[in-house]
């Protein structure tokens, strides 16, 4: 609304060469105003994430509390409990920035000691980052070049808190991968996978770096929509059930074009993935993106070929074939999940696969 006032009045007032400068202008105040949104959300995801890191810390340190006898409540305090409250105090002072340099070094020395007793692929990452600061302090660096490092210090010493010292010695062999884009050891689990890829090579982190940020809630909605339809229906096959919602974005991003293919509405929130026929179980191959009112009468059709144009039919069998490309790896994926049986309880009536 700003920005549409602001060119009227420019429109209005003037033309030609001032008009043009004018617009420049006001591009620049807009780049202003974006890069001030953007270093105020960064603030308040740092200050969040501190948060919730010390909200972690205090949860760790809690003793187990049961309610026992006559309602009589019972706490234990653990070797675990005592492990993460000991190490969150070296957290806690790591993150101080009030300490001065002799205090500082004194302050690595002692970790340095304490996490050497630690089994965890993190230590050697930590120590050698404590040697570096250590050593620049002795330098005679400013403490203000060293924010950077100091951060940096924090995330593995937080893995190496949340790991339980007492697991078993094949629980404390982390199954890990080497991300390709950052080069940095991270666990499998920080690797997010989709039915369209064949390895995991690109750590969750790297992804999210990779474009601007995008609200994934919009494409899990829709396919909640697509799974509660299936439900309804009976459906035989297991592939609303497998994919994911980085397939949902694939498919109305890449496939679809982020548009309805009657309307051309671009508004994400408004889009669905119907199946395109009605008599045959949904697949990345039988759907239509369309507006929500389109799609519920798009769902009361009965013969796709008198209502819809020969030319429209020919696109939208253009966009299954790119989708069968695309998620060719599903039907063997559904073959076995059809056959264990197991695929019912995903989706809306379990949880066997996270969204």
């Amino acid at each position: 609304m700003w920005k549409e006032n602001e060119l009227k009045q420019i429109c209005e007032k003037y033309s030609g060469a001032p008009k043009i400068a004018e617009m420049n202008m006001l591009l620049d105040k807009e780049v202003q105003l974006l890069n001030g949104i953007e270093r105020q959300r960064q603030i308040l995801q740092e200050e969040a994430k501190k948060v919730r890191n010390e909200q972690i810390l205090k949860k760790l340190g809690d003793p187990v509390k049961w309610v026992g006898y006559n309602s009589l409540i019972i706490q234990m305090d653990t070797l675990k409990n005592q492990r993460a409250r000991y190490l969150s105090n070296y957290y806690r002072k790591m993150a101080d920035e009030t300490l001065g340099t002799h205090e500082r070094i004194t302050l690595l020395n002692r970790l340095s000691d304490v996490i050497a007793k630690e089994a965890h692929p993190a230590v050697d990452e930590l120590e050698t980052l404590i040697n570096r600061e250590r050593e620049l302090l002795l330098c005679n660096v400013k403490e203000a070049g060293l924010d950077l490092l100091r951060k940096r210090q924090l995330p593995p010493l937080l893995d190496i808190i949340l790991t339980d010292a007492t697991e078993d010695d094949d629980k404390k062999k982390l199954n890990t991968r080497l991300c390709k884009k950052c080069s940095r050891v991270r666990p499998t689990a920080k690797f997010p996978l989709d039915t369209r890829q064949t390895s995991a090579s690109i750590c969750e982190r790297c992804i999210d770096l990779q474009g601007p940020a995008v609200d994934i809630a919009i494409y899990r909605s829709i396919l909640r929509s697509i799974r509660r339809d299936e439900k309804k229906r009976g459906a035989l096959s297991s592939f609303a059930f497998i994919i994911q919602d980085n397939d949902i974005k694939h498919i109305v991003e890449n496939i679809w074009h982020g548009h309805s293919a009657i309307s051309y509405a671009t508004n994400r929130a408004e889009l669905r993935l119907p199946r395109w026929d009605i008599a045959n179980d949904w697949a990345p191959w039988n759907c239509i993106c369309l507006t929500e009112s389109e799609a519920r009468a798009h769902l009361k059709i009965v013969n796709l070929e008198l209502y819809y144009e020969k030319s429209i039919i020919q696109n939208i069998k253009n966009k299954h074939a790119l989708s069968k490309s695309a998620f060719k790896q599903l039907r063997d994926i559904d073959q076995v999940f059809v056959e264990s049986g197991t695929w019912w309880q995903v989706g809306l009536g379990g949880s066997n696969i996270e969204n």
